[in-house]
């Protein structure tokens, strides 16, 4: 533990795991959460193919709007924002497991042996109540 917080990553394992455990937290708080939102950056690399940089997946409170789904190309960066249901978010994880993973109209694949994630538990000032952050680590 540092500085009080609980830290716990996994390493390669078992995509079902992942899958399982985000799906059992969605379940136990089904009352209070709502729709989720993706925010990707991708890079493109010379030709048609774009490689992943980062997503972020932000599953809302069920009070706050998801907002709309937009796309803002750069040339060389694609920012997409894309608003999902829960079981849309399910689907896109589920990919994991086959070493891919969508983003808009783009799907990326993963030439590593798999993907880790990291698990922060923890509370904020702005947010009255604790959170879990899963960040996956694709690459």
């Amino acid at each position: 533990m540092e500085g009080g917080a609980l830290r716990i990553s996994n390493a390669n394992y078992d995509a079902t795991a992942l899958l399982e455990r985000v799906r059992g937290l969605l379940a136990r708080d089904a009352h209070l959460l709502g729709g989720v939102v993706l925010k990707s950056a991708l890079m493109r690399s010379i030709g048609p193919d774009v490689q992943h940089v980062m997503t972020r997946v932000e599953v809302l409170p069920k009070s706050q709007d998801p907002g709309s789904a937009c796309t803002f190309d750069y040339g060389n960066m694609l920012f997409v924002t894309e608003v999902l249901n829960q079981e849309g978010l399910l689907k896109r994880l589920s990919e994991l497991a086959e070493k891919r993973f969508s983003i808009g109209p783009f799907t990326v694949t993963s030439t590593g042996i798999g993907f880790s994630d990291r698990l922060e538990a923890g509370g904020s000032s702005g947010s009255p109540w604790s959170h879990l952050v899963f960040d996956v680590y694709f690459g």
